[in-house]
């Protein structure tokens, strides 16, 4: 499908956004082979499955309930309320080693670069930056956010985007001095759900259109995509062959947009999954939380030619 101008989609949000949507039925992908052609399990990482690293505490026994994941090559972590910590996990050497004290809530964790990772707590406006070993690096806040849902770094820039509840998006540079804000889906009605960094832009899943925004390295909207399909959305991932992975509320399905935009659900049963708490995407895996076993099941992302119909 090819891309919308900023203006002409601005135009159709304006419009769009003031009527109702009704979500509509995708494909449902069946178990057997055309999952196997998109999916391969590679490991899982959980109890008995890690070894404590010298820097971090004898008698690490597992997780207890992962529900916030992010990863940068063979890093991975892990944000565990039940346990009130966060973890770096090193896929390697499987060594996991605690980096930062959490609260009992539920945050969101997002990648950086060098391994750096934002933390976006449930409730404030102060997001922060960590190195891998869970010193702080930078805060990016200001008295404007009501509540900031979401974090990333722009891929062609840079700059941090943070993005407010209201839709409000607010640019810094890496040291966390505030650029800009930008205020173009907030206008409009956007409620934010999630915001990721992909190959090239950065995408937004939306509560008011239930779909996902694209945006270009200035912040404009490029094309909608899913348009009302996505009502009960909960995280999103977007992976090096531009497919867009979405998580539910109820922790009960991934859902694939292919290029397309075509939607596939994909029934967790199929992959080896019970529920899905969080998923992330890096270096060309897609790991997914089930706090059912409280483990991370880590797979390999296939390219799109290796699903036949």
């Amino acid at each position: 499908m090819a891309r919308v101008s900023g203006k002409r989609l601005l135009i159709a949000l304006l419009l769009t956004l003031s009527v109702p949507f009704s979500a509509t039925a995708g494909t449902d992908m069946p178990s057997g082979d055309a999952v196997d052609r998109l999916l391969l399990r590679e490991q899982s990482v959980g109890a008995g499955l890690l070894g404590t690293s010298p820097a971090g505490t004898a008698g690490f026994v597992g997780f207890m309930n992962p529900t916030a994941l992010a990863a940068e090559g063979d890093t991975l972590f892990v944000g565990d309320p039940g346990l009130r910590r966060v973890y770096r996990v090193e896929l390697d050497s499987r060594e996991v080693t605690p980096v930062a004290p959490l609260g009992g809530a539920t945050p969101r964790l997002r990648v950086g670069i060098a391994r750096s990772w934002f933390l976006i707590p449930p409730t404030g406006n102060v997001v922060r930056e960590f190195d891998p070993d869970g010193k702080l690096r930078a805060e990016y806040t200001s008295v404007e956010f009501t509540q900031a849902v979401d974090a990333l770094r722009e891929p062609r820039s840079g700059r941090i985007w943070v993005f407010d509840f209201s839709g409000t998006v607010y640019e810094f540079s890496p040291g966390g001095s505030l650029l800009e804000s930008r205020r173009i889906l907030a206008d409009r009605g956007t409620a934010v759900q999630a915001a990721v960094a992909g190959p090239e832009f950065a995408y937004v899943l939306d509560r008011t259109c239930a779909c996902v925004i694209e945006l270009d390295q200035h912040g404009l909207p490029m094309r909608m995509i899913a348009d009302g399909e996505l009502a009960f959305a909960n995280d999103l991932a977007v992976d090096d062959y531009g497919r867009i992975w979405v998580t539910q509320q109820d922790q009960a399905q991934i859902t694939l947009i292919d290029h397309n935009e075509s939607l596939h659900h994909i029934d967790l049963r199929a992959v080896g999954l019970n529920r899905l708490s969080a998923l992330t995407i890096a270096g060309g895996r897609l790991f997914a939380a089930d706090p059912t076993t409280a483990s991370v099941t880590v797979f390999r992302l296939l390219p799109p030619d290796s699903i036949r119909r």
